[in-house]
């Protein structure tokens, strides 16, 4: 992927049906990256019209999906998204984790990614990655 990023979010809940619920991408503060601090903003990103596409996977091995999106919202601090884990093996593997805390982050993959001055001012939500490192941003 050519300028893609990708920033920590949280795991806000989990329900018994498969679906975990996480704070994607937080706005107006400082996000952690993989290029750097990136500040995101409401208008930061491209939601795509069919997010059926959009997959979940671990540590940003996107050929070894374990789930997929079913709603992604914006929020007043936040975009928001809901991923089903599928029921597999791997899907199974990342429910474990999750509940064990092994994988509490998130990570969102922007592909596109648009930074200027330190703020990300453009990019297409391609995807999102448990993780194993802590959600979140760092305060500004």
């Amino acid at each position: 992927m050519t300028n893609s990023i990708r920033v920590y979010g949280e795991l806000l809940a989990s329900e018994s049906d498969r679906v975990l619920r996480y704070r994607l991408l937080p706005f107006g503060s400082i996000g952690r990256t993989n290029v750097g601090a990136v500040i995101a903003s409401a208008d930061s990103v491209e939601i795509p019209e069919d997010i059926s596409h959009l997959t979940l996977n671990t540590e940003h091995n996107q050929m070894t999906p374990v789930g997929r999106f079913v709603s992604v919202e914006k929020g007043e601090d936040a975009l928001y998204a809901s991923v089903s884990i599928s029921k597999f093996k791997r899907g199974d593997e990342a429910l474990a984790l999750t509940a064990s805390k092994a994988l509490t982050g998130i990570s969102v993959e922007i592909a596109g990614a648009v930074i200027q001055d330190g703020k990300l001012v453009g990019g297409e939500l391609i995807g999102a990655a448990l993780c194993k490192t802590p959600g979140g941003v760092n305060p500004s």
